[in-house]
């Protein structure tokens, strides 16, 4: 995160006319609060996600699980490890545009994943994905496993 992806991000924010909360935990340097953007704390992503068009995050499995679960589209723009795989996975089953690095996004491009997060197909999908697994309960389901190994040794 870097002055130059903040750039982007409120850059394609204004050409969409959309409008975010940006986290300074996530971007790094925030561009000023402007007619577009508003720079906050901490949110409760469980709270937030659910009232918002989409959500652009890193890909991590936290935030990610929670824009699933509010049946938002995604826009994963991944920096390292597990995120990769993760906007991997949306994009093959069609819930969101071709991931780019962070690192890498232009602000055109960013633009168009934003646009493309908002056809009506990507919602749909999106909604039918996020009803498909409610009650899985896989976290759960994991920390009761991992839990089970743990107290066998």
């Amino acid at each position: 995160p870097d002055d130059a992806m903040a750039t982007v991000v409120h850059e394609a924010l204004q050409e969409t006319g959309s409008r975010a909360l940006l986290s300074g935990q996530s971007l790094g340097a925030l561009p000023p609060s402007g007619d577009h953007t508003l720079p906050v704390g901490y949110v409760p992503h469980h709270q937030l996600f659910n009232k918002c068009q989409a959500v652009i995050h890193h890909g991590g499995a936290g935030t990610l699980d929670s824009a699933f679960n509010a049946g938002v589209p995604q826009i994963i723009l991944p920096h390292m490890l597990d995120q990769y795989w993760h906007a991997k996975i949306l994009y093959k089953h069609k819930l969101m545009a071709k991931p780019i690095k962070a690192t890498k996004v232009k602000t055109r491009e960013l633009v168009n994943m934003i646009v493309q997060s908002q056809s009506q197909d990507v919602k749909r999908r999106t909604a039918r994905a996020r009803d498909a697994c409610k009650g899985v309960r896989g976290a759960e389901k994991a920390a009761d496993i991992i839990e089970s190994v743990a107290l066998r040794v």
